[in-house]
């Protein structure tokens, strides 16, 4: 087993101009010039429609959590923007092909430059990427008064740090895993996961309470990072199937993984060490969910519905527990229709009681 590469703030890298061979799905630069130009204050309903969409189809957990937000659109519209950024940008990590690695890390580069290029534009108003910016319905949405106006800058970015190092880290995990034949660990140790999930999930709930008008409330963003970070932890048990059979690859910190787990099968010993990884890293998700819940009351309430994704992992730890921290069990990776209903319940409940 070889170290992760460090997670750290990535210096922003100029790519060349072959960025605009790369663009995403959905571009269309004429129309979008037109649609920024006329609608330079609120997010379109088109653009809006396709946000919705794509958070419905591909982010389940937030779409049910943004439907609670607020019934006022000024609020909601904003909200799917920045989710639907976020799965755009999560996405092209996920898109490469763990067989060639190394020829998809450059083109995958390019896309994220891209992105990142395109919120510069968004908040600069620069004329050289007008016409990059306005050539997607999510940065049009994003380049919208709602979200510019609310909406800080650098929570952006640190999303956007994050997803460059995804490339990199999931480059190496799979070239590694191609020719040693054991797990890479994509966290040198829990700390790293801690300031990973940070960066990203909890990134995502300062922008969401920034959209409902909360900004600089210390008990509200110190709740906010405590969901954010167990958010990231469950996130990183729940893909650890997937990214094992498919990369090599796996999120539990490698300080607390057993040595030497081969990627084609696990032994009964591997198996039960990994239980064994999954419920510390379990424990710590809980520990900041249990602090999320002591200082949740002290939140403004009109911020409180962003807490929501709290609700979702606090039910997939109660169901890791229930397979006794099996991470590869296979009731934790199929969906019922009483296991589909569930997560709309307990969120409805937290709505309605004003905890988690």
């Amino acid at each position: 087993m070889i170290a992760a590469i460090p997670y750290h703030p990535h210096a922003r890298k100029s790519l060349c101009s072959a960025r605009l061979s790369l663009l995403p799905r959905h571009c269309d630069s004429a129309k979008g010039i037109g649609l920024l130009r006329r609608n330079n204050g609120s997010i379109s309903k088109s653009d809006h429609s396709h946000c919705l969409k794509l958070v419905e189809t591909r982010d389940r957990e937030g779409f049910l959590c943004g439907l609670l937000l607020s019934s006022k659109f000024e609020i909601q519209k904003p909200y799917f923007a920045i989710r639907a950024f976020n799965i755009e940008v999560a996405s092209i990590a996920n898109s490469i092909d763990p067989r060639k690695p190394s020829v998809a890390a450059h083109p995958a580069k390019l896309r994220l430059q891209w992105w990142r290029e395109a919120v510069d534009a968004a908040y600069n108003g620069t004329d050289e990427l007008h016409s990059i910016a306005a050539s997607h319905p999510v940065i049009r949405s994003i380049s919208s008064s709602n979200v510019m106006q609310r909406c800080t800058r650098r929570y952006f970015e640190k999303l956007l740090d994050a997803r460059e190092w995804d490339i990199e880290r999931t480059c190496l995990a799979a070239e590694t895993a191609k020719h040693i034949g054991t797990v890479v660990p994509r966290f040198i140790n829990v700390q790293e996961l801690v300031n990973y999930a940070e960066d990203t999930m909890s990134s995502i709930i300062y922008l969401s309470l920034e959209c409902c008008g909360v900004w600089e409330e210390e008990e509200a963003y110190q709740v906010a990072s405590h969901v954010g970070v167990a958010c990231g932890i469950v996130t990183a048990l729940r893909s650890t199937a997937h990214l094992l059979s498919t990369r090599g690859e796996i999120s539990i910190p490698s300080d607390i993984l057993p040595k030497n787990i081969s990627t084609n099968v696990l032994r009964q010993e591997d198996r039960e060490a990994l239980c064994h990884s999954a419920n510390e890293l379990a424990c710590v998700a809980h520990h900041h969910l249990h602090e999320a819940r002591r200082l949740q009351h002290n939140a403004p309430k009109k911020g409180w519905a962003c807490f929501l994704p709290a609700v979702s992992a606090l039910s997939y730890l109660e169901e890791l527990q229930k397979c006794n921290f099996d991470v590869l069990h296979s009731d934790l990776h199929t969906t019922s229709a009483s296991s589909s209903m569930k997560l709309p319940l307990l969120l409805g409940r937290a709505w309605l009681t004003g905890h988690f």
